[in-house]
């Protein structure tokens, strides 16, 4: 959703700490949650990226809308690519489509 080196995570606060075993500190969110998110030096131009991304699917319609341009662009690779031609496919038609 945006440069390398944003994690979005989305986590109800009701399971966190249930786990016995010892988790490293980064990756324990209760520290994350505690320190707002600033545990560490946030890549400021990837969470830039990743807002200016977020704000562009909000505008187009969310969700719902990048999931119908993205079928159809799906729809028109598939497409081409089961024309007869010397190009061999590997994926079988089946496992095109994500469940």
């Amino acid at each position: 959703m945006g440069a390398a080196g944003v994690n979005l995570v989305v986590v109800n606060k009701n399971i966190l700490g249930k786990v016995t075993r010892v988790l490293p500190t980064m990756l324990d969110y209760r520290n994350h949650i505690k320190e707002g998110s600033m545990l560490n030096t946030p890549p400021v131009f990837a969470v830039y990226v990743a807002m200016l991304t977020l704000r562009w699917l909000k505008n187009l319609g969310g969700v719902a809308a990048i999931e119908k341009i993205n079928n159809a662009k799906a729809e028109l690779f598939y497409s081409t690519l089961d024309k007869p031609t010397n190009f061999q496919r590997h994926c079988c038609k089946e496992d095109r489509k994500a469940i």
